[in-house]
């Protein structure tokens, strides 16, 4: 996969510590670091803070990322909803 610059409203995948493995969606940028959830495990109460160097882009979520543009804030169910439809799709391609 290209190296894409990460932003929000990207769904990543984490490479390192407890979450690797997992897909994660971008929910703000803060220089080298992102707030990321997954509306399961980490949810929008308590974002997790992750040097982008130990994530992988994999695709942008245009549902979330117009959420965030227009100041919204994405419900934990919209964000498994996103990142279900994401697996489904990685892995029937891969």
């Amino acid at each position: 996969m290209e190296n894409f610059e990460i932003n929000t409203g990207d769904i990543v995948l984490s490479e390192s510590g407890r979450d690797g493995g997992k897909f994660l969606v971008v929910i703000g940028r803060n220089g080298n670091f992102v707030e990321i959830a997954d509306g399961d495990l980490r949810k929008m109460d308590n974002l997790k803070k992750k040097n982008i160097k130990h994530l992988k882009y994999m695709e942008t979520s245009s549902f979330i990322k117009g959420k965030l543009e227009n100041g919204e804030r994405p419900t934990n169910a919209e964000l498994r909803r996103e990142i279900a439809e994401f697996s489904e799709k990685f892995f029937l391609n891969f």
